[in-house]
């Protein structure tokens, strides 16, 4: 427990499977590691996590000070997590403790007491880029009374957000009758401005555009962590599935710091690698990458979606299944009905799904062009390695709630989903992505704009379905799933 990171650009890590037991992992290195009296900050990425991690620590460690904090059990997590450990330097001097908060409440606590007796641990790896739209609407005039821009710090495109007037901002971030649908992404904005942690960033020519009060519907604000903020305590460590495909890892290797094995994380784990590739089945239904408007193209008079969906569902009969598209979709018209347990879109850690066998995963995850760019010009990740990110590792993530995640499973049926790429690319550990897109390399063609292109959206229809129902034909017929319709995780 004597290692240190603060000095040398060090993150220590640990990347092992989903399923493979990583938050119990986790829990058992901060507890005996408390009782030998060191004190532990672990930050997941949300309150479900937070509070099964929090009641499994209780169950194993009762008599160790344990305390969750997150935006349900307090307004202000950042503020609470300063005062905690500001108490704990008083009341548990000498002896060890655990504190269980959200990935943004470490990142943007103001200030965290003797800084340099933590240990910190990441339980997924956190956000370190960001990307917010202000709709203007009638209040375009409104945001130069909030924000004023500084000196250009990158390639001449983008120049530095500030905050004018703080006060204000508190004010018009409160007020829903004059901000209405935005007034939530101000406030977001302002507290990682405020925290000091994030560089926010506004294309000038926009901002320019905004201030003189020509035609601009939207402002674009861009983010990213200042990694400083995650160094510092007596160690950091990431653990992660595929933690070298996350945009954090891209981020912050390219500034320079090191990511370095943990010595003693990941002794407890259940496995390093999937075991169960030979039961998972992947069904795929196009081959270009999945995006809103092929989702919503509509062919013999469904959508594509729909016809995947109802694909699926064939495919299943009447066994149940897990389902996951994207928020939009469930809200107006749920492609699935009333059948299908939905998947949370941050899966991470859940465990309560691990009874179903069979999932479909097909939610449009793509970034808007204008953030491919911002990363490239000034972080220095390209498109590829962010579409592996956002798309694949979601998905993989989603996928691997079901049975697939046991050691111990005898039977995985299918896994239906909306194409290929998402299978080829997400890592060594192939057992449950779900497939989508392109294979990885290849660059995304714009569809459905001209004739062509529309012959060949309906091109892509008439392959879901038929795809999908080959599949099914062939494993009634012969008792097995043909690998001619499927990739296996082997």
């Amino acid at each position: 427990m004597t290692d240190t990171n603060h000095q040398d650009n060090i993150y220590y890590y640990v990347d092992a499977p989903i399923g493979s037991g990583k938050t119990h992992d986790i829990i058992e290195y901060a507890g005996f590691g408390a009782i030998a009296g060191e004190c532990f900050i672990v930050a997941q990425p949300t309150t479900d996590l937070i509070d099964q991690t929090y009641r499994q620590f209780k169950q194993r460690f009762p008599d160790v000070p344990c305390v969750a904090i997150h935006s349900e059990i307090s307004d202000n997590v950042a503020a609470a997590l300063k005062k905690l450990t500001e108490d704990a330097g008083n009341e548990f001097v000498g002896h060890g403790m655990v504190i269980i908060c959200s990935h943004s409440g470490l990142i943007q606590a103001p200030f965290i007491a003797e800084q340099n007796n933590w240990h910190v641990v990441l339980d997924e790896m956190p956000q370190t880029l960001y990307s917010g739209r202000l709709w203007l609407a009638r209040n375009a005039h409104l945001i130069s009374q909030v924000f004023m821009i500084g000196d250009d710090e990158t390639n001449g495109h983008y120049s530095k957000l500030m905050i004018a007037d703080e006060n204000r901002l508190d004010d018009m971030s409160r007020d829903d009758n004059e901000l209405g649908v935005f007034s939530h992404t101000v406030q977001e904005m302002a507290r990682k401005i405020n925290s000091g942690s994030w560089r926010m960033f506004v294309l000038t020519e926009q901002w320019n555009e905004v201030m003189l009060k020509k035609k601009a519907e939207q402002l674009i604000v861009y983010g990213y962590l200042i990694p400083e903020d995650l160094t510092g305590f007596k160690s950091t460590t990431f653990v992660s599935a595929n933690i070298k495909n996350t945009l954090a890892y891209h981020h912050l290797t390219h500034d320079g710091y090191k990511f370095v094995k943990h010595k003693m994380l990941g002794r407890r784990l259940r496995y390093l690698k999937h075991k169960n590739g030979e039961l998972l089945t992947i069904f795929y239904a196009i081959n270009e990458k999945w995006t809103k408007r092929i989702r919503n193209f509509v062919f013999q008079g469904n959508t594509i979606q729909q016809l995947i969906a109802d694909a699926a569902m064939q495919e299943f009969g009447d066994e149940p299944f897990a389902k996951l598209t994207n928020k939009d979709s469930m809200r107006d018209n749920d492609p699935f009905g009333d059948k299908g347990t939905s998947l949370p879109h941050a899966a991470y850690g859940r465990n309560d799904f691990q009874h179903l066998h069979n999932t479909v995963v097909i939610p449009a995850l793509n970034p808007p062009t204008d953030f491919f760019a911002f990363v490239s010009n000034v972080i220095g990740i390209d498109a590829e390695d962010v579409y592996q990110a956002i798309y694949r590792e979601q998905v993989y993530q989603a996928s691997g709630r079901i049975s697939i995640r046991l050691p111990d499973v005898s039977r995985v049926r299918g896994q239906a989903n909306a194409n290929r790429g998402g299978c080829s690319a997400t890592s060594e550990n192939r057992t449950t992505h779900a497939a989508h897109a392109s294979s990885a390399g290849r660059t995304p063609e714009r569809v459905g704009e001209d004739d062509h292109e529309t012959d060949q959206m309906e091109g892509e229809a008439r392959c879901c379905t038929k795809t999908l129902k080959y599949a099914y034909r062939s494993s009634v017929q012969h008792g097995h799933w043909p690998r001619s319709s499927r990739q296996s995780s082997e």
